[in-house]
């Protein structure tokens, strides 16, 4: 996982919570955009209820695979691991879960566990 694909998680969860949305600030591919819709289901709602211009991919199913309830097989990538995985893991299942925790969205989902406060502001607009 890059520090820009992390980075924009970071952005989208931090311009999402704000109340009424701008739906012309989303700037994604069109594949991604069901992805965003399902992780924040507020801003769903509120296109529904205001007919956006996404609601089009309102509903669909799809999920970035880092979220506490994500199926795998709604998740955005299901790794493959071909070749054998004996001498590394027991079972295959265990190979492509092995992948899926350091090399794919599960590794995001662990760091986001280890995120703690340093420091809080005072005030929403207070630096520190």
């Amino acid at each position: 996982m890059d520090t820009v694909t992390l980075s924009l998680i970071i952005v989208l969860s931090v311009c999402c919570q704000a109340g009424t949305y701008n739906y012309s600030d989303v700037d994604l591919h069109p594949d991604h955009l069901p992805y965003f819709l399902n992780m924040y289901k507020e801003l769903a709602d509120e296109c529904i209820q205001e007919k956006c211009p996404l609601m089009e991919f309102v509903g669909r199913k799809g999920c970035w695979g880092y979220e506490d309830v994500c199926p795998q097989n709604d998740s955005y990538s299901t790794p493959l691991c071909p070749g054998d995985h004996r001498g590394w893991v027991p079972s295959k299942q265990d190979q492509i879960n092995t992948f899926f925790a350091q090399g794919d969205f599960g590794y995001v989902a662990e760091q986001q566990k280890e995120l703690m406060v340093i420091c809080e502001p005072n005030f929403a607009a207070d630096s520190s």
